[in-house]
């Protein structure tokens, strides 16, 4: 995502005359993204009041989404049609994609710097609160607690603001820690099941395939083949 007037270099070591590859340039007005922030901000309220909720071009390093692709696949096929609501479907998409995005780089923020935040926004708070307390039993009542907030407007505001329940972003992390663990050649996959907070290998083997789409026997042995 590149601000408007700016040159392109687009670099495909693989192409050649022979096999050519295609890229896509989408090109969206300020006014349009201003007005669909603006309607954003005036919809859904972010957990401090004194935040908004906004779209930062200078900042345009994003990590590849499905949503978002979809989005992008389905603005291709819709400019393509020859469909009579085709401007409605269009400027519906963009509006999607420019919340999409907006919400991405909130959560990119609260994540990456996470200690910058944790004295002026309470998810922050509660994201740093969650990676020290990990491997222990977490719940929805003790972390809404400790934002002060009602479980329901915790639940809505964090889902929101972070793209994932409190539980599926606690499983990530440990997951995460999980797979720091299996790193070390020293450590075993019993290490990490009880060391990032499962009491269940059964669980932890589970939980981590959901995640990894692979076993932790399988991550581990990727990690340490011999080449």
């Amino acid at each position: 995502m590149m601000q408007s007037s700016k040159r392109i270099h687009v670099d495909f070591p693989d192409a050649t005359i022979d096999a050519p590859t295609r890229c896509l340039a989408l090109t969206i007005s300020d006014e349009f993204i201003r007005q669909t922030v603006s309607e954003l901000n005036e919809q859904v309220d972010r957990v401090e009041t004194t935040d908004q909720w906004r779209l930062n071009t200078d900042s345009y390093r994003l990590q590849n989404d499905p949503e978002i692709s979809s989005l992008i696949d389905k603005l291709t096929r819709l400019f393509r049609e020859n469909n009579p609501f085709k401007s409605f479907f269009i400027k519906n998409t963009l509006k999607e994609l420019i919340v999409r995005l907006s919400q991405i780089q909130v959560r990119s923020d609260l994540l990456t710097t996470t200690h910058q935040h944790v004295n002026t926004n309470r998810l922050a708070y509660i994201v740093a609160y969650i990676r020290e307390n990990v491997t222990r039993s977490l719940s929805i009542e003790e972390l809404s607690d400790k934002a002060c907030l009602s479980k329901s407007h915790f639940f809505r505001l964090f889902k929101s603001e972070l793209g994932v329940s409190p539980a599926q972003f606690i499983l990530t992390e440990r997951i995460g820690r999980a797979k720091i663990i299996l790193s070390n050649p020293a450590k075993s996959i019993t290490d990490a099941c009880y060391e990032s907070g499962f009491n269940s290998l059964t669980h932890f083997s589970s939980a981590f395939r959901s995640v990894e789409r692979m076993c932790p026997r399988q991550f581990k042995r990727q990690l340490f083949v011999v080449s």
